[in-house]
């Protein structure tokens, strides 16, 4: 539990860090931010007390050795797909021609994909 609650944490400040960049730097407040919730998860993962109010056992070299090069492998990937021009389906609409947005909407599309998916699964028998 302890590896899923650090690489699951880990992976949301890196990549609010990586998307949190302004003119080739870090945001002052972002940086901040991340900084003292990566603080909070390092005591929350070392320190007994805060581990037992969380039901989380002392992680291992093994746990400590997967959380890290998880977070910079979920921002390298997302680097890496935006780059060949996949966009995330919860993106923002890009703007027309005129400026205003376009007029299909990320989270309703996967929203509608997602349902017609379960709708295609075997009901039980």
């Amino acid at each position: 539990m302890d590896r899923v609650y650090g690489s699951i944490v880990g992976n949301q400040l890196a990549q609010t860090l990586a998307a949190g960049w302004d003119e080739g730097r870090p945001s002052r407040s972002i940086a901040g931010a991340v900084g003292g919730s990566a603080g909070l998860l390092a005591a929350t993962l070392a320190l007994a007390p805060l581990r037992n109010v969380l039901g989380l056992t002392a992680p291992g070299p093994v746990a400590w050795g997967l959380i890290g090069p998880s977070a910079a492998t979920s921002v390298l990937m997302n680097r890496i797909l935006t780059t060949n021009g996949v966009r995330s389906p919860r993106a923002l609409p890009e703007p027309d021609t005129n400026g205003a947005a376009a007029s299909h909407d990320g989270p309703t599309l996967l929203a509608t994909s997602l349902l017609a998916r379960l709708r295609s699964l075997p009901g039980p028998a």
